[in-house]
């Protein structure tokens, strides 16, 4: 007689990466939470989301903390004469009532600076974002070896000099 594979065993065999809980605060409905495991002994990396604001009001993204991290920005990018360029977005990331804002390579996205130690793929990593109006909101990033789908990467390989 063949031993039973317990059920919970197999549905997290084919459950595959981990998946991010939504959080919802207020009109604020987080969801997609990732973040890109570490690219050998590069001391950054980046996280991405997706920002729903079903409210009447606008907020913004003006910041984040991880303890992962000596410093934590919200970023952009733009292809300038065939040249990536990434900035910290002054004032922060508008969340229009009414939208959802993508956080996602190649975009907008969350830069972790000084990385304490490496993110490791299939692990974790609480980041605090910090909202005008919603407040702190403690989100969980599930870390993923993103550096297997090269296409969706931006020229170049994303954040491997910043």
């Amino acid at each position: 007689m063949r031993p039973l594979i317990p059920a919970f065993v197999l549905m997290a065999a084919l459950a595959g990466p981990a998946m991010a809980k939504d959080v919802v605060v207020g009109n604020l409905t987080l969801s997609d939470a990732s973040a890109r495991a570490s690219l050998g002994k590069a001391p950054n990396s980046a996280a991405y989301l997706t920002i729903r604001n079903s409210g009447k009001a606008d907020d913004t993204l003006t910041g984040a903390e991880c303890a992962c991290a000596t410093k934590v920005e919200i970023h952009d990018m733009t292809h300038e004469g065939g040249v990536m360029r990434m900035f910290e977005i002054p004032g922060g990331l508008k969340v229009p009532a009414g939208q959802t804002v993508k956080l996602a390579r190649g975009g907008k996205h969350i830069m972790l600076f000084g990385l304490k130690a490496p993110l490791k793929a299939g692990t974790q990593q609480p980041i605090t974002l910090i909202f005008e109006k919603a407040g702190r909101v403690k989100v969980t990033f599930p870390v993923q070896d993103l550096s297997a789908s090269p296409a969706k990467a931006p020229a170049g390989g994303a954040h491997h000099g910043h």
